[in-house]
């Protein structure tokens, strides 16, 4: 019975969407905002990004229009308007955008609410992208502590905050520093998730490679195994990601080998130098 539910309000929706898609392209502009949000959801998912721009800019007039600047739904027409130029790659023009959205969200909802957190995680990819390094790594950490007093550490939000500032650290050379946050976000991953899921092998992958250039060879492997089974699992034997934790693997596996040799090697040597020390 719910799935027909689902099927028929589906059908809804796309008729709905037919309806819109045929009176824009008539330029018909008797919308409202929440069917200009609508419009601008569609084209953003065919990376019609000129169309997608003009919807949510249509959708932003008329919030402020009815709404004024101080009200949830302008807040929500700003954020949707910078999402789609920080998509297209126009971080100039996205960032004022991302900051009123926030500006307004803070007074309606309050600092700690999980809208404005919305905007800082934002924020914090804006400035990574821009490699504006010092603010990426402040929203980062904002938006993780927030997520922490939200819901706590056990919350799938609270995994990929931790995730993400791990990232920032990964993407900076500065794996020691990425290694725990990686680890934090597996650890409530393996709890909330199938031990299957991509996103632990996403995890166990930045992990394996934090390793390796610790140079903890048989913890890299250890996880890059673990990758490589979950995608195998998942995914076409041709999927690039896939391909590229079968090729960390193997590297690992020939340092692996490459130690085990040398091992033995210093083995027998000081076998050999304690037997010749007896005879001296």
């Amino acid at each position: 019975m719910l799935n027909n539910r689902i099927t028929i309000n589906s059908l809804l929706v796309n008729d709905h969407l037919s309806v819109l898609l045929s009176n824009h392209s008539q330029s018909n502009s008797n919308y409202t905002a929440k069917e200009y949000d609508v419009l601008g959801n569609y084209y953003l998912h065919q990376h019609d990004m000129e169309n997608a721009i003009n919807s949510y800019t249509e959708s932003l007039s008329i919030n402020l229009n009815n709404f004024g600047f101080t009200h949830s739904k302008t807040a929500k027409s700003y954020y949707n308007l910078a999402h789609t130029y920080f998509v297209a790659q126009k971080l100039k023009e996205a960032l004022p955008l991302y900051e009123k959205a926030l500006e307004i969200r803070e007074k309606v909802f309050g600092i700690g609410d999980e809208k404005s957190v919305e905007v800082y995680h934002a924020l914090a990819h804006l400035y990574f992208a821009k490699k504006n390094l010092k603010k990426a790594s402040l929203y980062y950490r904002k938006t993780l502590h927030i997520y922490l007093n939200l819901f706590g550490e056990y919350h799938l939000q609270t995994a990929e905050a931790y995730y993400d500032l791990g990232y920032f650290y990964f993407s900076s050379g500065e794996f020691e520093h990425a290694l725990p946050l990686f680890t934090s976000a597996s650890k409530i991953k393996e709890k909330l998730l199938d031990a299957n899921h991509l996103s632990l092998a996403k995890n166990y992958h930045k992990l394996g490679i934090c390793h390796y250039y610790l140079f903890e060879y048989q913890e890299a492997y250890n996880y890059l195994n673990k990758t490589v089974i979950i995608k195998k699992s998942l995914l076409n034997h041709k999927n690039s990601s896939l391909r590229t934790a079968i090729v960390n693997l193997k590297e690992v596996e020939k340092i692996l080998k490459k130690e085990t040799k040398l091992t033995l090697w210093k083995k027998l040597l000081n076998t050999l130098l304690n037997y010749f020390s007896k005879l001296l």
